[in-house]
């Protein structure tokens, strides 16, 4: 708690020194001027996995494959989606080709439970 109350006077200083400039976006950590801080992930990145020695590849990639092997392993759209934060409609218009099976396993499982 001290640490964040510290963050805050800082930034409070910072915003009364912006004056008009200051752009109160309601951020817990914000630049000088009140914007959002964009992580340098992508040049992070890149460097460690040129020194991975992998070739290509991107953190969107990254996201892709998460987002494949999530769904190819059971794991439910609603849950994906809310990973990636996506809607489950945008996740299944850009993953429905790895659900073929989908629509058979379901008939299946209802299938076995009247089945009983």
């Amino acid at each position: 708690m001290r640490a964040l109350r510290e963050h805050r006077e800082a930034q409070l200083l910072e915003r009364a020194f912006a004056d008009d400039a200051y752009v109160d976006s309601d951020l817990v950590f914000a630049d000088e001027l009140g914007g959002p801080l964009y992580p340098r992930l992508t040049d992070v990145f890149v460097r460690l996995r040129k020194a991975a020695g992998i070739a290509s590849g991107t953190l969107h990639v990254l996201r892709h494959t998460a987002a494949t092997l999530a769904l190819t392993n059971g794991i439910p759209v609603h849950i994906v989606a809310a990973r990636l934060g996506d809607d489950p409609n945008t996740v299944l218009g850009t993953y429905a080709h790895l659900l073929p099976q989908s629509d058979e396993q379901a008939a299946e499982r209802v299938a076995a439970l009247l089945a009983r």
